[in-house]
């Protein structure tokens, strides 16, 4: 939910000198004050997933073979 600021809370001044002299700058100030508040809900709860247990094997035995061609 994004609530917008209040009428009001944002004002801007401008400063203009007519005719402007040549060797003075113009001059521009603007004051402005926004509040932004932006809330978000909680999510409900998720079920688990839908998918089986996960299952770790049973220790067993390991054979290496390596075969040396003969020269």
């Amino acid at each position: 939910m994004t609530v917008p600021p209040a009428d009001g809370l944002e004002e801007t001044l401008r400063v203009k000198l007519l005719p402007p002299p040549p060797d003075v700058e113009k001059v521009a100030v603007t004051v402005v004050d926004t509040v932004i508040v932006t809330v978000q809900v909680p999510a409900p709860e998720h079920p688990p997933p839908d998918q089986p247990v996960k299952v770790y094997p049973l220790f067993g035995d390991a054979v290496k073979v390596t075969a040396v061609p003969e020269s």
